[in-house]
């Protein structure tokens, strides 16, 4: 079990360090975005300097990277059991006998409750603090919008609502994603989804860490506002 959680931790944020950003900041010329602007990585900072093409395929595959980390129990359960696999999804059930799908069905839902939420803390730490940028990246928040989507897509709607609906009203990104991450958990509670606050909570810790220049330019009113016009990186 060490050994399964150890994996998780690893491929989580190896899956979580993709420089998305930086790599399309790089495609469109504009050079290290870690130089400009916000000096993140993240979807807002690639908007300011990108425009907001690529701004959203940040987002979306920012999202990925967290989705994709949540699922790693399935996938690391589902190759631990061969048999399964094989006789399960190419039709040679006969052989070796029905599988108890609706067995494996809770088993799944139960590794993705218990061991989901480290993949996907892992991610956005990867995220925050990429091995391929010498720990400089972004600030976490679609990589984690994306890992709720697989662990509670009810709680990832109500994010991206949220998130959306200050974006909207006050156009500051860094408050949308503040509110956000304080919300939720109490969304949570109001959903009687009491499994999953732990992460939540440690999620919002993090978010709350990465945002602490964007807190006090929020209290002084330098933040920048949310605009889709593309600035010269220079």
């Amino acid at each position: 079990m060490i050994l399964f959680i150890l994996s998780l931790l690893l491929l989580g944020y190896l899956l979580g360090s993709i420089p998305v950003g930086y790599l399309l900041a790089n495609y469109a010329g504009i050079g290290d975005l870690r130089a400009s602007g916000s000096g993140s990585t993240g979807a807002t900072n690639v908007v300011r300097h990108a425009g907001w093409r690529l701004g959203l395929l940040t987002v979306v595959l920012d999202g990925a990277k967290g989705a994709l980390a949540a699922w790693l129990p399935f996938v690391i359960a589902r190759l631990a059991n061969p048999q399964w696999l094989l006789n399960g999804y190419f039709g040679e059930m006969e052989k070796v006998g029905t599988p108890d799908f609706s067995s494996l069905h809770d088993y799944m839902a139960a590794m993705a409750l218990s061991y989901g939420s480290i993949a996907a803390l892992a991610a956005i730490i990867g995220h925050i603090f990429p091995i391929w940028l010498r720990f400089k990246g972004g600030k976490g928040v679609a990589t984690y919008l994306g890992t709720l989507l697989v662990l509670a897509p009810g709680l990832g709607l109500a994010a991206m609502a949220i998130w959306l609906a200050v974006a909207l009203i006050f156009r500051l990104s860094s408050l949308a994603s503040i509110l956000t991450a304080f919300a939720l958990p109490i969304v949570a509670y109001l959903m009687y989804d009491m499994e999953r606050l732990p992460y939540l909570l440690l999620a919002a810790l993090l978010l709350l860490f990465t945002h602490r220049a964007n807190i006090g330019r929020l209290v002084s009113g330098r933040e920048p506002r949310i605009t889709l016009s593309r600035k010269n990186a220079s």
